[in-house]
């Protein structure tokens, strides 16, 4: 059965995210409704699987490297879900779609030895430094997604290209940049508590609260440069291309963190060898 409904889910946002892929690339707004549908379908599924599986395993779940995957495209999925009842827009499914897809795709297939975890205060150290952590990482995908429109359509209008069927769909820049601020501005402190908390209970799992472990290390830096970003972004007023140039790069130092930290480099947040 849970077969069944993870293949469900995954067809669901494949269709999704062909059909958004369409929608921009042929400026068909029927193909956009039948995305939302699919994407609508996939997440509720996929919503019920999360909590069922949290409210039933949440013992043996909270070492397993696939449900955080598993949590984590949902969290994508969350976040770009509010984004589009707040904003009306559903240009972000061009990111945010293949990359939920894929990290759920990575849940089902990835194999992972058993994490450790602080068995004292368990449901707080997920819901402040899991939870957290993922939500402010789906921010970052938003605002990814955002840089990467903001500087296509910034050369496009400087160049004075002739706008395609994809260009016509994208939002104005003043938008575009408008989400980029609203996800640095609720990321940062989410992505500040989740750290900040990750440390504490550090202190329950490995009897420090700080070791010089490469994952600790590396949160540290993406912390330092999101704290850059909000800083230039709502002190010095930045806005624009040089926000939606950080928050690249900021994404991509996150991906350098789950990926390569997580699975290729000793550390105790390792999905495949944990550190004694």
């Amino acid at each position: 059965m849970n077969v069944l409904i993870s293949f469900l889910i995954l067809l669901f946002y494949i269709f999704s995210f062909l059909f958004y892929f369409l929608s921009f690339i042929k400026g068909v707004d029927s193909l956009k409704k039948w995305a939302f549908a699919f994407l609508i379908f996939g997440y509720a599924l996929h919503t019920c699987d999360v909590f069922t599986r949290f409210f039933m395993f949440h013992t043996s779940l909270f070492s397993q490297g696939k449900f955080y995957f598993n949590l984590l495209a949902w969290c994508f999925l969350s976040i770009y879900l509010i984004l589009f009842w707040k904003f009306k827009t559903s240009f972000l499914a061009l990111t945010i779609s293949p990359i939920s897809t894929l990290v759920y795709i990575s849940s089902l297939t990835i194999n992972t030895n058993s994490l450790p975890y602080p068995y004292k205060m368990r449901f707080l150290w997920f819901l402040f430094h899991v939870t957290f952590s993922f939500f402010s990482i789906s921010l970052m995908a938003v605002a990814f997604g955002a840089g990467i429109l903001y500087v296509y359509l910034d050369k496009q209008l400087k160049n004075k290209v002739k706008p395609s069927n994809f260009r016509k769909k994208i939002p104005s820049l003043m938008a575009i940049d408008n989400i980029n601020k609203w996800a640095v501005l609720i990321g940062f402190p989410l992505f500040t508590i989740g750290m900040f908390s990750g440390f504490i209970w550090a202190g329950f799992t490995w009897g420090r609260f700080f070791s010089a472990d490469p994952k600790e290390i590396i949160s540290i830096i993406i912390w330092l440069f999101f704290a850059y970003l909000f800083h230039q972004r709502f002190a010095i007023g930045w806005k624009g291309k040089k926000t939606a140039v950080l928050a690249i790069w900021l994404f991509l130092l996150s991906l350098f963190s789950l990926v390569i930290i997580n699975f290729y480099i000793p550390t105790h947040h390792s999905f495949t060898k944990v550190l004694s």
